[in-house]
């Protein structure tokens, strides 16, 4: 559950941050159509973490051994 409240905070977190940069963007006198381009960068750096993750899971994978499992012989007490 706590997974899922961070999640949803991150969301939250991001609209804000958007609506405030895009209100920067027009406020320092950039036009209406400057948030669109604002946005685009804010996505472009949303995907840098993104990559990052992907890259770190992947090393990972491959620093884990699989573990080899042996049947059990029947009649023959296991542990």
């Amino acid at each position: 559950m706590l997974g899922a409240a961070l999640n949803h905070s991150a969301l939250n977190l991001a609209n804000a941050l958007g609506a405030w940069v895009g209100g920067l963007v027009i406020a320092a006198g950039l036009g209406f159509r400057a948030p669109s381009a604002v946005g685009a960068g804010l996505a472009a750096a949303g995907l840098v973490p993104l990559a990052l993750s992907a890259v770190l899971r992947r090393r990972e994978r491959r620093a884990v051994a699989p573990v080899a499992t042996v049947p059990a012989r029947s009649g023959v007490p296991v542990g």
